[in-house]
């Protein structure tokens, strides 16, 4: 167990939720890591603190006072962004007035030091198009170049009468201007794809996904968005776990923000019927004075199992 796993069963370990062999892992990881322990003897001590909190109420002119400081910084903010946005095209109206000036002075310098007509030439063609065009040019001119002097020294042979034959080889220009003649590019290492068993199951109370959901997810692109979503608000960012859609599909369940801790959502079973696939689920809420963790939680459950082509429907029961 990781510690991100682990920080995501607090509440349910505060709320003796955990058993078995997650329990044993739990406690495991908690006696190992210092900073998972310092981390649940605060949440510990926050849950005690805000049991024995008494509730007040605010002053009469809160949220007046509250809505005249918001107007003064909407105000000032908004000042800031005028002013961002004047000194910006300020400076680009600047830096375009330098280029095209530096432009004509560098023409103007070229042509009085009497540059040659064919550099000239090469000098505009590198400003006005592309370097790699350039070089791919200049290597067909030099092999043509070099094909005229051949026919010519093999003209030459036959006229003096010692006429033989002349093996020319050119190599044809390189796909990319860039590589000289007989480079290659390394060709890169495949990638073989690593995919989780079916079976797998991801579930706790902290997810960046704040609406209830309830989903069959049967693609990559659809996991990956979801994955995506649901730790949007972790760091490090967990990779997306491989899932081989080909044979296996994702039931995911989410049950949306909770005001506190307690409140859990599961998959229960999985029914077969005629022309459908019933997924059966529970949710639970904590019971009325029982002590949960005081911060707003979002209870999912995950399970890999395997694709099946019939429409799923979600209903809740055992």
């Amino acid at each position: 167990m990781d510690c991100r796993r682990c920080r995501n069963l607090f509440a349910d370990y505060l709320e003796g939720k955990l058993t078995g062999g997650a329990l044993l892992k739990f406690t495991k990881h908690k006696d190992k890591c210092p900073d998972c322990s310092r981390a649940l003897s605060y949440a510990s001590e926050a849950i005690k603190f805000m049991s024995g909190a008494v509730e007040q109420g605010l002053p009469r002119d809160y949220f007046k006072e509250l809505d005249s400081k918001a107007a003064v910084t909407r105000e000032a903010y908004t000042r800031a962004v005028k002013g961002r946005k004047q000194l910006k095209y300020s400076l680009l109206a600047l830096a375009s007035a330098f280029a095209v000036t530096a432009v004509m002075l560098t023409h103007d310098f070229l042509k009085q030091r009497g540059v040659s007509r064919i550099a000239f030439s090469k000098i505009e063609q590198i400003r006005k198009g592309s370097l790699r065009e350039l070089i791919f040019q200049d290597r067909e001119e030099t092999a043509r170049k070099e094909a005229m002097e051949l026919r010519q020294r093999e003209e030459q042979a036959q006229s003096a009468g010692k006429a033989r034959p002349l093996e020319v080889k050119i190599e044809p220009p390189a796909k990319d201007p860039l590589l000289l003649p007989g480079m290659t590019l390394e060709k890169e290492p495949e990638i073989i794809p690593v995919f989780v068993e079916t079976g797998t199951e991801w579930t706790g109370s902290g997810s960046g996904i704040k609406n209830r959901v309830l989903q069959a997810i049967k693609d990559e692109k659809e996991w990956r968005d979801l994955w995506n979503y649901h730790t949007r608000d972790q760091q490090p960012k967990p990779e997306v776990p491989g899932v081989d859609f080909n044979r296996n599909m994702v039931i995911a369940l989410f049950a949306g923000e909770r005001p506190t801790g307690g409140y859990s959502i599961r998959i229960s079973r999985i029914k077969q019927a005629s022309l459908q696939l019933q997924v059966f689920y529970q949710e639970t809420a904590p019971q009325k004075k029982s002590r949960v963790i005081q911060a707003f939680t979002q209870p999912f459950h995950m399970r890999v199992i395997e694709k099946s082509a019939m429409p799923v429907t979600f209903q809740e029961g055992k």
